[in-house]
């Protein structure tokens, strides 16, 4: 298996287990697969995570803000819940299969009482470590009926550009270590870019988010986070 260098959160978890079960009779080591999880729903602060009724997320999530790392969880079908911290009412749910050694990724996205908690395959295993390549992906959350067009160019020369609609996200694409802009725009309500560093073998999720009736905190607007780095 190609050896990936993960922030730390699944390997205090990892460790954790492992020791446990060596303290009960040297049993085999349970499965457990990997998750980090967003809050993408501009108008829901304090937002909570659970899996199968247990919570993992240490501290409510705002708008934009993540998990930090991959937590452990056991593996198996399982349901995933995001509520409301401050009533303990659940906002949005999914079902998904989670598959031994393998991450996923969940977002939280919607407004206005329309929510949805989407889950993907990371698939990380699948992305190779190459010399002067950084790899991102990017999901359009800004809840809008339209599909505004995402353009990405690394170090001013094009890598990607297509519509993107609400509540999909891409694949993960390599690009050129240096500066990177994501451009995303419908030609009316919809207008955000970013510029930021990527760094060789690194890779990134890119978030698109926020209300297009607002010019508050809640706009729209682009964030990155990093995922990890391939050794």
């Amino acid at each position: 298996m190609k050896k990936i260098n993960w922030l730390l959160g699944l390997a205090i978890v990892l460790v954790a287990m492992q020791s446990c079960m060596k303290n009960k009779n040297d049993s085999p080591s349970t499965p457990v697969a990997g998750l980090m999880a967003f809050n993408l729903a501009s108008d829901k602060n304090q937002v909570g995570f659970d899996i199968g009724g247990n919570v993992f997320t240490p501290q409510p999530l705002n708008f934009l803000n993540y998990t930090g790392v991959y937590n452990g969880i056991f593996v198996g079908t399982r349901t995933l819940t995001a509520f409301d911290a401050m009533t303990n009412s659940s906002i949005a749910s999914a079902n998904t299969t989670y598959e031994e050694g393998n991450y996923y990724s969940a977002f939280l996205i919607g407004t206005s009482n329309n929510y949805r908690t989407l889950v993907v395959a990371d698939s990380l295993d699948s992305l190779d470590a190459v010399a002067g390549k950084a790899y991102i992906r990017y999901i359009n959350a800004i809840p809008d009926s339209t599909a505004p067009t995402v353009t990405v160019t690394a170090n001013d020369a094009p890598v990607n550009s297509g519509v993107l609609s609400y509540g999909h996200i891409s694949r993960f694409m390599p690009v050129n270590v240096g500066n990177v802009t994501i451009t995303t725009s419908n030609g009316g309500n919809i207008s955000t870019n970013r510029t930021f560093p990527v760094t060789e073998k690194k890779i990134y999720t890119i978030l698109l988010a926020g209300n297009p009736a607002s010019n508050n905190m809640d706009s729209v607007q682009t964030r990155y986070i990093e995922n990890g780095t391939l050794q």
